[in-house]
């Protein structure tokens, strides 16, 4: 018997671990291992929400691969493994590398349990593959331009692959309940399984072509379509940046490529980039990781007014109400946020990209370390002048209020123009319409 080890891949398209089981000509059984819910810093983490969009994805996989003799085993705990499953006639394990900290020390413990299998690591997170760079990973550059300037002169991207057809008879498991895992369920702002993230791809790319206009709508943040949102699919696995590719192309095709079409891709490569970069420094990566392990009254007081939007601020306390009710937050609501959080507050940006970890349905370690360390000016490309003007922003990005009055009513009670001037309000016109005083004042006053 083969194992398929499944790690933020839960699809059956463009698998290649899947793939090369099929082609191994063995039994398969599928494993995955879901995390457990514990508090940190005054956070449950992963939140609800996020446990229930990567439940989600999985409740999907777990029928689909029924549907093809396969049973998906789900626990919570590496080393119950053995009471579930005979190990002894285990011969291989196929899997997808993934570089955290964290999916290492998984790795090892899976490995010490089936010491006389095989492992057959295969690559699936990336949309260019390690051996088609290039250059080797550790060569990668430091800065995205140089990153990307080298791609585009030689750019391999694999075709995705077809799942072949496989049809056994093996024995299937029932899919415990999220409630039994530790976690409440939570309803979700968009469907994360496979069926789903293909859906959304079509949509975006094809039918809408909303595709065509991604360069100019992606900063917005009232409507929906602003962005792709095939973010969320990439970071839980149901759809591969292969798949992406192929379909951009497709579009392309179709209607022409445009600044907007190339700027998909460039995202894609954003997010290659930050993921080589881990794997070439490794723990270093993460450095310098300045979280205390317990936070002064002070940081804890700030971070507390951030978690429950009552910053003073309305561009941040509108988006903090969106991360934590449903889990999604815009490209530029990420920057600003990012920046309050370590211009302004002066928290350690460890701590904001924890937060993030806890809350974002796309997100990935990789990418959510690397931008948290380039606003902090500590990452590839340090700065120390990446300070967002987070009243200026929100009347350049929001100039209608449409998003702020949206997540945080109270300010309709203000003529729209004073609806991001509302730290300038005394405290008792605040008071008034039951909007917190800032937490913090402007850098630059």
């Amino acid at each position: 018997m083969n194992l398929v080890w499944f790690r933020n891949d839960y699809r059956l398209d463009d698998h290649p671990a899947l793939y090369a089981a099929m082609q191994a000509s063995q039994p398969i059984t599928a494993i995955t291992f879901f995390p457990k819910p514990i508090n940190l810093y005054g956070l449950q983490h992963p939140s609800n929400t996020r446990a229930q969009a990567i439940y989600t994805a999985i409740e999907s996989l777990h029928q689909r691969l029924e549907q093809i003799g396969v049973g998906l085993l789900l626990l919570q705990d590496i080393n119950e493994l053995p009471s579930n499953i005979d190990l002894s006639i285990v011969e291989s394990v196929f899997y997808h590398t993934l570089p955290g900290t964290r999916e290492a020390v998984e790795e090892q413990t899976l490995k010490a349990l089936l010491a006389n299998s095989s492992f057959k690591a295969t690559e699936s997170y990336t949309l260019l593959h390690p051996k088609d760079l290039p250059f080797i990973v550790q060569e990668t550059p430091k800065v995205f331009t140089a990153f990307r300037k080298k791609i585009e002169k030689q750019t391999i991207v694999r075709p995705p692959l077809m799942l072949t057809n496989h049809i056994q008879q093996g024995p299937l498991y029932s899919l415990p309940s999220l409630k039994s895992l530790g976690f409440e369920s939570s309803p979700l702002i968009t469907p994360t399984d496979e069926l789903s993230a293909l859906k959304r791809l079509e949509y975006y790319c094809i039918t809408s072509r909303h595709v065509l206009s991604y360069k100019e709508t992606r900063n917005g943040m009232a409507n929906w379509d602003d962005s792709s949102k095939l973010s969320m699919y990439l970071s839980i696995g149901s759809l591969s940046p292969r798949r992406i590719y192929e379909v951009l192309k497709q579009a392309e095709a179709k209607y022409g490529a445009n600044e907007s079409t190339y700027w998909l891709w460039f995202e894609l490569l954003w997010r290659d980039f930050f993921y080589f970069t881990h794997v070439k420094e490794g723990d270093a990566f993460f450095s310098p990781w300045d979280i205390p392990k317990r936070l002064n009254s002070r940081d804890q007081q700030l971070f507390d007014a951030i978690l429950n939007a009552e910053t003073g601020y309305p561009l941040i306390d509108a988006n903090m109400k969106e991360l934590t009710q449903t889990g999604w937050m815009s490209n530029r609501g990420r920057q600003n946020v990012a920046s309050f959080f370590t211009h302004y507050c002066n928290l350690p940006w460890a701590l904001g990209s924890l937060m993030f970890e806890s809350f974002l349905l796309d997100y990935n370690v990789s990418s959510n370390t690397g931008n948290w360390r380039y606003v902090a000016g500590v990452g590839n490309d340090p700065r120390d002048n990446r300070i967002f003007n987070v009243v200026k922003q929100g009347n350049q990005y929001d100039s209608s209020t449409e998003y702020i009055t949206k997540w945080l009513p109270q300010l309709e009670k203000l003529p729209q123009h004073a609806r991001y001037h509302v730290h300038q309000l005394s405290k008792v016109e605040r008071s008034k319409i039951g909007y917190p005083d800032p937490i913090v004042g402007l850098p630059w006053q």
